[in-house]
């Protein structure tokens, strides 16, 4: 099986309850793909129905460019019984790319959870457009106390920071946990 790039696909528009198996990577990994500079990108893995079966996509959430990049299998929906296969070759396609994926356990959610996930992750609507950083902007005070998400210093913004520390954490948990076995 192939994974092939379905470039003019800007968001996964299916509901949560046509969601089968969902992955996300806890690291961001850089990227070179057609059509857009270098960047690092986050990585996702939707098993979810399609018409007849199950379809597989692959999706890259390009930070800097604010969108979402899909990978769709060639060989169109597939019975359900091979969802396994697939979810596989996926994990192991995004994998050789450098991410680590972690399971959502979709199936062990309950559906007002899955609702609110699948609503909150940017595969349904797409990714918003990047927010361009103006500087000496006269809407903005300078002390970064407008918005703590979007103030930004040397280090980049809150959110990074954050989001960068956590992603240690847990990279560093991993490492002790393989390292216990």
């Amino acid at each position: 099986m192939m994974f092939l790039p379905e470039e003019k696909r800007l968001s996964l528009p299916v509901e949560a309850d046509r969601v089968f198996a969902l992955h996300r990577s806890i690291n961001p990994v850089q990227v070179s793909l057609p059509g857009f500079p270098g960047q690092k990108a986050g990585a996702f893995v939707c098993v979810f129905s399609d018409n007849d079966g199950a379809r597989i996509a692959v999706v890259l959430a390009l930070h800097e460019a604010g969108r979402l990049y899909f990978f769709l299998d060639d060989e169109g929906p597939v019975p359900k019984d091979r969802i396994a296969l697939l979810l596989d070759e996926a994990l192991y396609f995004v994998e050789a790319m450098g991410y680590l994926m972690v399971d959502l356990e979709w199936n062990h959610l309950e559906e007002t959870e899955r609702d609110a996930l699948w609503r909150n992750l940017p595969l349904k609507q797409g990714m918003p457009a990047p927010v361009k950083k103006v500087k000496n902007s006269a809407a903005s005070s300078g002390d970064g106390a407008g918005n703590p998400v979007e103030g930004s210093g040397p280090g980049g913004s809150f959110a990074d920071k954050e989001m960068e520390e956590r992603r240690q954490r847990v990279i560093a948990n991993l490492g002790r946990l393989f390292a216990a076995y």
